[in-house]
């Protein structure tokens, strides 16, 4: 399993380019993630400021460099700007195992973006890092995320309920799990 994530692996498919979150890249991903949309199934809350989006993106990037996950910001090749992020975290050596989070800014969801994003990050993980596991943590209420992982050959293998820690709620989470080599 490699899990080293230099230089860093640019990845550009038909409508998409993946690549390292940049400062500049601020003002785009404030747009998504102070949109509370972005945040209704996970237990998280909106950017308030700029500078925490700023602050955001070095944490991403200062686990890349510290090999602790890999995330890529999405940016939309018609546009030029960054609509999302998806990346691969927690990951386990001795299962060689990673689990996939991602988030696409509503006004760009229903177009198959991120499907599109989810296999070529899938095709990294198993390709390039050598992962034979990949898992998904998804709300049981967020359809949409459950459609797409079902889309890119995930399976349901288990569920999990979390208290929130922001948000005074139990999150009731579907695992799914997709395995090397399975179509």
């Amino acid at each position: 399993m490699r899990i080293n994530f230099y230089p860093f692996p640019s990845i550009e498919t038909a409508n998409l380019k993946l690549r390292r979150l940049q400062l500049s890249d601020a003002d785009d991903l404030f747009s998504l993630r102070s949109d509370p949309r972005v945040h209704e199934h996970t237990d998280t809350r909106p950017d308030s400021s700029l500078e925490e989006t700023k602050n955001y993106i070095k944490a991403m990037n200062r686990g890349i460099d510290e090999h602790v996950w890999i995330l890529w910001g999405i940016e939309h090749r018609a546009t030029g700007r960054v609509i999302g992020t998806i990346c691969i975290w927690n990951l386990k050596t001795e299962q060689e195992s990673g689990e996939v989070g991602y988030t696409l800014h509503p006004r760009f969801q229903g177009q198959g973006l991120m499907q599109e994003a989810l296999l070529a990050v899938m095709d990294y993980g198993f390709s390039s890092m050598g992962l034979r596991v990949l898992e998904a943590h998804t709300e049981k209420r967020n359809l949409r995320s459950r459609a797409l992982l079902q889309r890119c050959g995930f399976a349901e293998v288990g569920q999990e309920v979390e208290q929130g820690e922001y948000k005074d709620r139990l999150f009731r989470m579907i695992v799914y799990r997709r395995c090397k080599g399975r179509e």
